[in-house]
């Protein structure tokens, strides 16, 4: 969203205009933010169930809710 807000100020003020240092500050926090989160070790194991087939389909066997035909067909957001 702040990639979002730079893009409008520079519709608005022109492509050769400086963004303003809070915009540049806000990109800079939010990315650390997004970092440390990727660091987290609920983030993380999230990222790697995934990332890892073998993984979510025995994730999705250990609940129950499992669907083989699903499971082979299915690229909802790619994670299958």
């Amino acid at each position: 969203m702040v990639d979002y807000a730079m893009d409008i100020y520079r519709e608005l003020h022109g492509t050769d205009c400086e963004i303003p240092a809070e915009m540049e500050l806000q990109k800079k926090e939010v990315l650390q933010k997004l970092e440390d989160h990727k660091a987290d070790n609920g983030c993380k194991a999230f990222e790697d169930l995934c990332n890892n087939h073998e993984r979510r389909v025995s994730f999705v066997h250990a609940i129950g809710n499992c669907n083989v035909d699903c499971n082979r067909n299915c690229t909802f957001i790619g994670f299958f």
